[in-house]
């Protein structure tokens, strides 16, 4: 006796994970913001501890410019593109103040942590790359060919986490098992 499942595909989810998981790989550093991006730094620094600063961040692929009196920086090079036509949410702009925070707080020697902030930064590069990689998937309704559907299940079940997309909706779920008896009778079972 012999077991097969079906499984339902959600298109979009699936792309959407493929192409989150390849934009993560290639790493692409330095991308120039075209976008106003202001934040706002927690604390005033000096003139030589803002240049140590900005050093500091472009050792992160982050590069901003000081605006007025020490106050608010400009991000004008990011790690990855920040799409033009994106409204950033919130929460980016929160952990890229947060990081910067971490970063002021390590150049001013209040934390010793060579790394302080590092996990605001991947986070917010994260959010981008997964609001990216959704914005650019197969949409509902789209049509696809045959072949196409086949090389995106390929691509899916090569990914390190091809249950969900880069949000957490599943890209696949179980419909039936599918039984093969010995005497070739096909038995249905709906999936737990």
């Amino acid at each position: 006796m012999s077991t097969n499942n079906i499984y339902a595909i959600d298109q979009h989810a699936a792309h959407e994970r493929v192409l989150l998981e390849s934009y993560i790989n290639r790493r692409c550093f330095g991308f120039i913001v075209r976008q106003n991006i202001t934040i706002k730094l927690t604390s005033k620094l000096s003139n030589n501890l803002m240049q140590v600063l900005f050093l500091d961040l472009k050792n992160f692929g982050v590069v901003v410019e000081s605006l007025n009196s020490s106050e608010n920086v400009a991000l004008n090079t990011f790690p990855v593109s920040i799409p033009l036509c994106c409204t950033l949410p919130q929460k980016f702009l929160s952990l890229i103040s947060r990081f910067i925070a971490a970063r002021v707080d390590y150049v001013n020697g209040r934390s010793l942590d060579p790394d302080s902030g590092v996990l605001f930064l991947d986070a917010a590069v994260v959010l981008l790359l997964q609001t990216k990689a959704c914005r650019s998937a197969i949409r509902f309704g789209d049509p696809i060919k045959l072949e196409e559907q086949s090389k995106l299940l390929k691509q899916l079940l090569q990914c390190s986490q091809p249950f969900h997309c880069a949000h957490g909706r599943p890209s696949f779920a179980p419909l039936l098992k599918v039984i093969h008896s010995k005497n070739g009778l096909c038995l249905h079972q709906p999936m737990p």
